[in-house]
């Protein structure tokens, strides 16, 4: 093989090797925002069955 052309290879692979290098960056992922507690003097009252009924005694789960 002829000198110049080791060094075409031998550059062709080194710029492939850097280009392997910068797409390998790690994903970082987005930080959670903090989520807001809620304050205890509030009250959800669930209307669903239509009737006034306290958050603690309705019988399947709510999501607030």
């Amino acid at each position: 093989m002829s000198r110049s052309l080791i060094r075409r290879h031998a550059a062709s692979f080194t710029a492939v090797s850097l280009l392997a290098l910068c797409a390998a960056t790690p994903a970082f992922a987005q930080d959670e925002a903090p989520v807001a507690v809620p304050e205890d003097d509030q009250e959800i009252v669930v209307t669903a069955t239509k009737r006034e009924t306290s958050l603690q005694d309705v019988p399947f789960s709510i999501n607030a």
